[in-house]
């Protein structure tokens, strides 16, 4: 029994101070690098700097281009070409912090442009040209896991605005309209992050 009283002392004690004397929160290693999916900001390659201890800016960018061409090159029946861009910006502010753990406010803004081409052989009109661009604006919350002290991953929930314009060929007329659209709603945002 004295043996039992003894080792519960010392736990005791132990626990007590390892409460004392636990690890500050470990200090926020300035660059990030990430690969990420955002309906807020867009998707792509990311670069973020963290500065006063609890803010951060993140940029994002990506291009893809695409094209199918249906037949020989130099006499297609059909030749489809795409071209996508996407910019955005978001600042965050922690709010909650530990060393494993970050939950954190954020606010943004993406640019996308799309350029599609499509060309048919023997067509009236040869080269329907569709251009759309994609203005986004928005705010949220996310949380960012460490599970390494340089490896990260993070998931965020935003409410956001979209403007979206854009020109579409019409058959019928023969001729591009403007097409435009205005919608709100919840946005993603998910990245896997290379601290450094």
């Amino acid at each position: 029994m004295k043996k039992i009283a003894t080792i519960l002392v010392l736990l005791a004690t132990m626990l007590m101070n390892a409460q004392e004397t636990a690890a500050p929160v470990s200090p926020t290693l300035t660059n990030q690098l990430s690969v990420r999916f955002s309906n807020l900001t867009g998707y792509g390659v990311a670069y973020q700097y963290n500065f006063l201890d609890d803010y951060a800016i993140r940029t994002t960018a990506w291009f893809k281009y695409y094209e199918h061409i249906l037949g020989p090159e130099e006499d297609f029946l059909e030749k489809e070409t795409n071209k996508d861009y996407n910019f955005g910006i978001d600042l965050q502010r922690n709010i909650f912090k530990e060393d494993k753990y970050r939950v954190f406010a954020f606010g943004g803004a993406g640019y996308a442009i799309k350029e599609k081409i499509n060309e048919e052989k023997n067509q009236p009109i040869n080269g329907d040209k569709i251009d759309d661009e994609t203005v986004s604006i928005g705010a949220g919350f996310g949380l960012e896991y460490f599970f390494m002290k340089n490896l990260s991953a993070d998931l965020g929930l935003s409410y956001k605005f979209d403007i979206y314009r854009g020109t579409k060929f019409m058959p019928n007329t023969q001729s591009y309209v403007d097409d435009q659209r205005r919608e709100s709603g919840l946005g993603i945002n998910v990245g896997v992050n290379f601290n450094f």
